[in-house]
């Protein structure tokens, strides 16, 4: 028997009634490409994968140097964790029927009550894990997100490749499609890009109900009907074929959540077909939240972790009297294989995007508003945060006595805080001012990083710096490297 009436509702019960939950529901498709993983602080490294496909070997004449290629690969990215709480606390009326069935010898009665509550508080765990499909999703179909609330503004771009964002050469939903035609550019862009193979591609059904109806699709999987404008083809039949034909496997995501607005949206934009090779896409990095960090080992309250990050928190509060329950997460997603991504835009949605900032109510499971959900019209801060920076050079030669001067771009252009802080991994080696010009000291390599005021985005440029040739008597030099 529980010693007072709040006993039974705490942190562990509940996250033991979600995980049960779970088990009968199916998992979101973000979870699947861009899987849950912890890493230790708020501020998150991660390397994008530029490319893999091979590169010509530079010719040479005998007996001369060796000439460098850099090391560009992949490119390093920082984000930063979003944070995101809520709560609910039993009220008055609640309390009372806790009274009532506290001493009662039918356990049922107790059950009923305890189950409403546990379901009610289940909602904000379910609201977390819609908050992250919408940023995911938002993520896959255009390189970046944004998420607003209580006067908070979530944003970043992950610099999609403009080749890799496409609309469809005559829309699907029109006579004169040529879909085959937009699978077979978005396999050779990708694979010159990457040399990595498509093998997926996911859009809604409204997307998927475009692609079935057209006509160069049923005239050539339908080669012995003579009138096709009248034919059907089987759904099965369709997946296997493009199957066979193009070793693409399409799967329909057509899920969907009440957003801030009161309206239906899908997580896929009408439209969007999303083209990805085999494997993970990313991660969804979990920091500790404060509720972990400072509470966890504390008296005062009961901490468990749900969903590989989410911390369900409960406190007594004293005055009123009542259980608070808090959830709260500190999360953001890695892309690094963003490059290997490609969206085509098949036809236009008449309503436009239809994966809204701020999230809402899933449809599909049920769930309740996400954390820190408000309509960004009312609450969005009118500064413009910086999403990245970039630096006119990533690699460069010089001489020692020489200098260079780094120029450092800030996006958006219209930034609010466009500070830049350059800095030297080896001062022994170069020097850099706040301006970005670098001085050459001695031979050897030096990296520069030049990092934002503003979220702590970051760019590199290596330098490679050789000693002045003896005969050589004039001042040192900067060359880029040979390719």
């Amino acid at each position: 028997m529980a010693t007072n009436i709040f006993d039974d509702i705490n942190a562990s019960d509940i996250a033991t009634y979600w995980t049960t939950l779970q088990q009968q529901e199916a998992p979101y498709l973000g979870e699947i490409l861009f899987p849950s993983t912890r890493i230790p602080t708020s501020d998150v490294t991660w390397f994008r994968g530029q490319t893999s496909a091979p590169v010509p070997l530079a010719p040479s004449a005998f007996d001369t140097k060796t000439s460098l290629r850099g090391r560009d690969g992949y490119t390093k990215q920082s984000v930063h964790a979003n944070y995101f709480k809520e709560g609910k606390y039993i009220d008055e009326a609640m309390r009372q029927q806790l009274l009532t069935v506290a001493n009662s010898p039918i356990q049922g009665q107790k059950d009923i009550i305890l189950n409403r509550i546990f379901n009610d508080d289940a909602q904000l765990i379910r609201g977390a894990a819609l908050t992250r499909e919408i940023l995911r999703m938002q993520l896959l179909q255009t390189g970046k997100y944004s998420i607003a609330g209580n006067k908070q503004i979530y944003a970043d771009d992950y610099q999609m490749k403009a080749t890799h964002q496409a609309t469809a050469a005559k829309a699907w939903n029109a006579d004169g499609a040529t879909p085959i035609d937009d699978i077979r550019k978005a396999k050779d862009v990708v694979g010159a890009d990457t040399d990595q193979t498509i093998t997926r591609a996911i859009m809604n059904q409204k997307t998927f109900d475009a692609l079935l109806a057209n006509e160069q699709l049923k005239s050539t999987i339908l080669a012995n009907n003579a009138n096709t404008a009248l034919a059907t083809v089987p759904q099965t039949v369709l997946l296997q074929w493009i199957q066979a034909e193009y070793g693409l496997t399409i799967q329909v995501y057509d899920k969907s959540y009440t957003g801030s607005d009161g309206a239906i949206h899908r997580f896929l934009d009408d439209g969007n077909v999303v083209f990805m090779p085999d494997g993970d896409l990313g991660s969804t990095s979990f920091a500790p939240t404060p509720e972990e960090t400072d509470l966890l080992a504390s008296t005062s309250a009961d901490v468990s972790i749900v969903d590989g990050g989410v911390a369900v928190t409960t406190t007594l509060e004293t005055d009123p009297v009542t259980k608070m329950v808090r959830v709260s997460q500190n999360f953001v997603p890695t892309f690094e294989n963003i490059d290997g991504v490609y969206v085509l835009k098949s036809f236009s949605s008449a309503s436009g995007s239809t994966t809204q900032p701020t999230g809402g109510t899933t449809n599909d499971g049920g769930g309740t508003k996400p954390a820190d959900d408000s309509k960004p019209a009312d609450n969005t801060p009118k500064t413009v945060a910086v999403t990245g920076v970039t630096l006119d050079q990533t690699t460069a030669n010089g001489t020692v006595g020489g200098t260079a001067q780094l120029k450092a771009t800030v996006a958006p252009a219209d930034a609010t805080n466009t500070k830049v802080t350059f800095k030297s991994s080896d001062e022994t080696v170069a020097t850099v001012d706040g301006s970005g010009k670098v001085t050459f000291v001695k031979a050897g390599t030096a990296k520069v990083t030049a990092t934002t005021d503003d979220g702590a985005k970051t760019a590199d440029c290596t330098f490679t710096i050789a000693d002045k040739p003896a005969a050589d008597a004039g001042t040192g030099t900067t060359t880029p490297p040979e390719a």
